[in-house]
């Protein structure tokens, strides 16, 4: 992995006087910035990142938003935006090295029986269950099966406010038939999960892999969870799985109006009409479908600052009925962004739509705590611009000022894998 030079071949623009006192402000654009991720055959990913250098200092806190309650979203600067606000500012002269980041192929995502292996409690399975799958799933009538087919098929939305909830339309159909979606799997799990934040707690509650674990869903606003709350919400959960799904983004054809209206959005003719279209389709559409879980019944109860009794388990007519009309999604283990689903040309053209933005970010795309400071050594020549990286994200940047006075490395503790320097010297 390396990154690649897209503006200024790891120069600076001719038009920034070199040697300058510049001040040093960053930004990054792609489908989710400082996260990247790969299809299979992919080696090239849209994930871009930007240093930008003025000859006056830059205060970009003074244009980001407000951050609203629990909630911490990245703040989209589009390009014209961004250059009226460093004009307003009175920055002078300012320009931007932006470079993407070639990736390796990424290992694939657990399997359903060892994500299950990973879940926190204790799980029993029936060891009759394997000889009798064959009787029992030719049991299943078909109106049943369309109904599993259709809760499986819609796409998750992360709603803020509520938390998360599945679309009521469905987001796709299945290419193959039903009985190689579905097998069955009586399962008996008891889960204890602590959240730091409510939006966790209710992915938690639902069932849903964590919100960090979907790292490259297509979220316009990139949602990062405080976890500052001095509460704490405890999940209580007893999974009785009847069935389990497992399959791929490929199983599926994504609805026609879906991809109707994808296309809609991507024909604006402004860049920020299109952002707006699109984050309608997500909204009606979801951004995750689900790839593998477990449907049968669940009890569960979440509680604030204390540990909650646990639930009682469903009722045991329930439990032994051979009727599955009652079952639903208890459980997600995978899931994929449903911008999977699109043929090639359709993700292209979103890609670089991300690519082509600002965004004004937490220091490296984590914690403000980090404490970036681009005019810390405003006083001094910027010699050299050190970027540290690894597979997923930007890790550090070290800064080098004339006379041998650095700054950083902001970011993460740990080192990062990679570096790539940058001169900005005479």
């Amino acid at each position: 992995s390396k990154f690649l030079p897209v503006v200024g071949s790891g120069q600076v623009d001719p038009s920034l006087p070199k040697g300058a006192t510049l001040p040093l402000g960053y930004g990054s654009g792609g489908i989710k910035p400082f996260q990247f991720s790969l299809k299979s055959g992919e080696t090239l990913d849209v994930g871009v990142f930007k240093l930008f250098l003025s000859t006056a200092p830059i205060d970009l806190g003074s244009i980001e938003q407000p951050l609203p309650f629990r909630i911490e979203p990245r703040r989209l600067i589009r390009e014209n935006e961004a250059k009226h606000q460093f004009g307003t500012l009175q920055v002078g002269v300012w320009d931007a090295i932006t470079m993407e980041l070639e990736l390796t192929q990424p290992p694939e995502p657990p399997s359903l029986e060892e994500a299950e292996q990973k879940v926190p409690g204790a799980w029993v399975e029936d060891p009759k269950d394997a000889s009798e799958s064959t009787s029992l799933f030719d049991s299943l009538s078909e109106e049943v099966q369309a109904v599993i087919v259709f809760t499986v098929t819609r796409g998750l939305i992360i709603d803020s406010d509520y938390g998360p909830r599945f679309s009521d339309r469905s987001l796709s159909v299945l290419k193959h038939p039903t009985s190689e979606l579905l097998s069955f799997h009586r399962i008996t799990i008891t889960e204890e999960i602590a959240s730091s934040n409510m939006l966790d707690a209710a992915f938690a509650h639902s069932g849903l892999p964590p919100l960090s674990h979907m790292s490259s869903l297509p979220l316009l606003d990139d949602l990062l969870v405080s976890n500052d709350s001095a509460q704490k919400w405890t999940t209580r959960r007893i999974v009785v799985g009847k069935l389990s799904f497992s399959t791929s983004a490929k199983g599926f054809l994504p609805d026609v109006e879906f991809i109707s209206d994808v296309q809609g959005a991507l024909n604006h003719s402004k860049n920020w009409q299109k952002l707006k279209a699109l984050k309608d389709v997500f909204e009606i559409w979801g951004v995750a479908i689900p790839l593998g879980g477990i449907i049968g019944y669940s009890s569960v109860v979440t509680e604030v600052d204390n540990k909650p009794n646990w639930p009682r388990p469903p009722p045991i007519e329930q439990l032994e009925s051979s009727n599955y009309d009652d079952c639903r999604i208890i459980k997600v283990t995978r899931v994929a962004s449903i911008l999977e689903l699109l043929e090639d040309s359709l993700q292209d053209q979103i890609k670089q739509l991300y690519a082509s933005l600002i965004f004004l970010s937490p220091c490296v795309g984590t914690h403000q705590l980090f404490g970036f400071d681009g005019t810390k050594y405003r006083s001094r020549r910027i010699e050299e611009i050190e970027v540290g990286f690894s597979n997923l994200r930007i890790e550090t940047i070290f800064v080098r000022y004339h006379g041998g006075v650095v700054a950083g490395p902001y970011g993460l503790s740990r080192g990062p894998t990679q570096v790539e320097r940058f001169s900005v010297a005479r």
